[in-house]
């Protein structure tokens, strides 16, 4: 296993501008490079198979993750508070379209790389996971046809200090299990609330169409 004992505030780690990890690593453990804010690449192992909670938190400078073709699971937190990240390369287990990490087995959207402007969700992603958009910056998202599942948080903005650019989510006409209204994101049978973004005054107004607020939803201010 790798850990490094950062405090994830930098004073620890944050000199360090470069690592290079060896191929015997198997497991980088929760936090590893938590506030080394000098980086700006990183190449994961061969042998890595999962990219935990935190491993990148608050590397603001890290643009280019390296995966290998071991790695089948990727949690977004892992990269809470990155948001100049511009490359992550195709594995044998994920694809990356569109700026859209994609789990190639499930079709499951993993992670959204930062990026301004409009983002269109690729066509035949199923499921959109938990904190996928923990970084998003776009200031609009459409969710294509495809998507039948989306996990509670998944358009959760983590870093609740800063403004979130995201303005509007739309979601295509012709999928069967979502719909969107206005400011708010819901599902069609159930007349559940499952994601709302605020106006530029920092306000929410809930569609007509929902009928029930889940304990848990995703919410953006």
């Amino acid at each position: 296993g790798f850990l490094c004992y950062p405090d994830g505030n930098g004073s620890v780690a944050g000199w360090i501008d470069k690592i290079t990890l060896p191929e015997t690593v198997e497991i980088i453990e929760t936090a590893a490079f938590a506030g080394m804010r000098n980086i700006k690449s990183i190449a994961i192992p061969s042998k890595v198979t999962v990219i935990d909670e935190g491993v990148f938190k608050n590397c603001s400078n890290l643009k280019t993750v390296t995966i290998p073709d071991s790695l089948t699971e990727i949690n977004a937190m892992a990269f809470e508070g990155c948001y100049k990240i511009k490359t992550i390369n195709q594995s044998a287990q994920y694809e990356i379209k569109d700026k859209c990490v994609i789990r190639k087995k499930d079709h499951a959207l993993v992670y959204v790389l930062p990026q301004k402007g409009k983002l269109k969700i690729p066509n035949g992603v199923k499921t959109i996971q938990r904190y996928a958009f923990c970084t998003c910056t776009s200031s609009e998202v459409t969710i294509p046809a495809s998507v039948t599942h989306i996990e509670d948080y998944a358009f959760q903005f983590i870093e609740q200090q800063l403004n979130c650019a995201m303005k509007k989510i739309t979601v295509a006409k012709k999928n069967r299990v979502y719909g969107s209204d206005g400011q708010c994101v819901y599902n069609k049978k159930e007349k559940t609330l499952v994601a709302a973004v605020a106006d530029n005054k920092g306000e929410i107004v809930i569609s007509d169409k929902v009928e029930y607020l889940k304990e848990v939803c995703s919410a953006r201010l």
